[in-house]
């Protein structure tokens, strides 16, 4: 039972007032987009843009750029890209489509699919990296 101090602090819910709020933000959203638009036409993407050899060693990153190249570029690089093609691809789905797991199928199929996918993909790529590595360079 409420007592007199609980009705005096009970605050009312009145759904017009709050649909009447949801219109007005989502008019102020709609507003802003289009004023948005506006701007795309300003802004300009300068990574789509070629740069020199100069440019890309002096940025942020420093030497990144070189040693990314140079991982793919010995003799093992072909073999290593699709062994990391082959993981990515058996890796743990995102976090969604593991809880939709656990909604429709329990924790127990859940646990066994985590520690499937997160054992399985190491297990294929490092196979087939070794595998590729006897037969194709030699």
């Amino acid at each position: 039972m409420l007592t007199k101090a609980d009705e005096d602090e009970k605050v009312e819910y009145n759904i017009g007032n709050d649909l009447k709020d949801q219109a007005v933000g989502l008019k102020d959203a709609v507003v802003k987009s289009f004023k948005s638009v506006g701007n795309i036409a300003k802004f300009k993407i300068d990574t789509l843009t070629m740069s020199d050899e100069e440019t890309l060693d002096s940025d942020a990153g420093g030497n990144i750029i070189p040693s990314i190249r140079a991982l793919w570029s010995d003799k093992y690089g072909p073999i290593r890209a699709y062994s990391f093609m082959l993981y990515v691809l058996l890796v743990i789905p995102c976090a969604v489509a593991m809880g939709a797991l656990k909604q429709e199928f329990g924790w127990k199929m859940l646990g066994m699919q985590v520690a499937m996918l997160s054992i399985l993909p190491y297990v294929v790529s490092t196979i087939f990296f070794n595998v590729a590595r006897l037969f194709l360079c030699r």
